[in-house]
Formats: C-alpha cells, sequence, structure tokens
C-alpha cells in the first residue's frame, strides 16, 4: 500500500505532460503550418498579409480609396464634360470599334475580378506606382477632352467638319484618351490583381486598343491625307517612344 500511494500520484501527473504533447504534434500543426504557408507564399509575391507586424487597417483601405478616386477622376470628363450629343453628319466604323471596346472591358473585368487574398494589401511599391499613373490617367482624360472639344467621339468616325486636332496632349500621343485608359488598366492591376494575370488583361486591353487605334487611323488618313502621314510619322499612337 506505502508503494501504490507513492505510484498513484505520479501516474496523474505524468498524464498531463502526455496529454499536451499528444495535442501539440497532432493539432498544432494544423492550426498552424497552413497559415504560415499562406503568408510565406503571399510575402514571396511581396505582398503584406495581416501576420506581418506593419500591417494595418489604414494599408488595406488605402487601395480602394485610391481606386476608387482614379476611376472618378478619370471618368468625370469623359461623362459630363465632353459632348455627347451632337446633331452633325458623320461617318461611323460601329463593328470594329464595338469589337475593340469590348476587349478592352474584359481586361478591365479580369483586373477587377482576380484580386489579391483576402486580407492581402499590394504593399507600399505598388501603391506608390498606382498613384503615378492615377495622376497621368487623370491628366490626360481632362486634357484630352478639353482639346478635343466638338471632334469627341466614343465610336471611330467623322464629322463632317471634323478637324485633326494636333495640340495639348495630342501633341505627344495620337490618342491621348487610350493612354490615359491604359494608365487606368495599370493602377488597377497594381492595387487588386495577382501578378499572374496581369498578362492575360494586358494582352486583351492591347489588342482592343490597336483595332480601334488603326480604325480611327485609317478614317484619318482618308480625311486629312497630306496632314495625318506626317503626324503618324513624328507622333506615337497611346504610348510614348512606341510607334
Amino acid at each position: 500500500m506505502p508503494i501504490q500511494s507513492r505510484l498513484s500520484p505520479r501516474k496523474s501527473s505524468d498524464s498531463r505532460p502526455l496529454r499536451e504533447l499528444w495535442v501539440a504534434r497532432t493539432w498544432l500543426p494544423k492550426l498552424y503550418v497552413a497559415p504560415l504557408a499562406e503568408v510565406k507564399r503571399s510575402r514571396a509575391e511581396g505582398y503584406q498579409t495581416k501576420s506581418d507586424p506593419t500591417y494595418n487597417v489604414f494599408m488595406q483601405l488605402v487601395p480602394w480609396v485610391e481606386l476608387m478616386l482614379c476611376w472618378f477622376a478619370w471618368l468625370y470628363p469623359l461623362l459630363f464634360r465632353a459632348p455627347h450629343f451632337q446633331n452633325r453628319p458623320s461617318v461611323t466604323k460601329f463593328a470594329p470599334s464595338t469589337v475593340g471596346l469590348l476587349l478592352e472591358s474584359l481586361a478591365i473585368f479580369i483586373a477587377f475580378v482576380f484580386r489579391l487574398p483576402p486580407g492581402t494589401s499590394p504593399g507600399a511599391a505598388r501603391m506608390i506606382f498606382s498613384f503615378i499613373f492615377a495622376v497621368l490617367a487623370a491628366i490626360l482624360s481632362w486634357s484630352s477632352v478639353s482639346h478635343l472639344g466638338r471632334q469627341f467621339r466614343i465610336q471611330a468616325g467623322l464629322y463632317e467638319d471634323h478637324q485633326l486636332i494636333r495640340t495639348g496632349p495630342y501633341g505627344v500621343v495620337r490618342h491621348p484618351i487610350y493612354a490615359s485608359l491604359l494608365c487606368t488598366l495599370l493602377c488597377t492591376l497594381l492595387l487588386l490583381t495577382p501578378w499572374q494575370w496581369w498578362p492575360v488583361s494586358l494582352t486583351l486591353f492591347v489588342v482592343g486598343t490597336e483595332i480601334r487605334v488603326r480604325t480611327e487611323d485609317r478614317l484619318l488618313a482618308s480625311r486629312f491625307p497630306g496632314e495625318f502621314p506626317d503626324y503618324r510619322r513624328h507622333v506615337p499612337a497611346y504610348v510614348p517612344f512606341v510607334r
């Protein structure tokens, strides 16, 4: 009896460390290995997560605020300052313009739908570059509408009294509104989209924009055969330094 009374407390005291060891070996890997793997993957891709010590609510809200301001600043002059309803005779190339516009819209749709993992911030570097593109998009959009004036159109076409505009942003690129839309798309990709989807979105956008640019260039060349070839030779289409 003295021996049993000495051994029984030892059994009860030894069982607790064994249970703790069993829990540590079976449940802790399930609780922590998967989240740690997700954090490592996000860090390897250059994103910030909630597990990072520098993460805070500010870094998660700023990208969305910046993105909304970017799209609002880009859209406002196109919707409210450009003349949309003009009763003037014109020639319109509806089909190719619509195809190009649909491809551009699909590129933007991809940028919004395929987003970074939940609770992930794009990081300071991507936010800085996105801000630069957002400012460029707004400047190009507002100045293009201002200089284009009564020549503004959504679909590719020419008014009967159409003029060839070469002032302001049209002295830098021939299609600055498309350049501003490209800047807006780049801003969206930087703030929302994993880099794996960038080639798909940008390829669709470039194909759609090239369709619209070539359609409009053919119309302008037919209307201004003496002036437009020289303009096209010296001024790039919608990306500076790229003919």
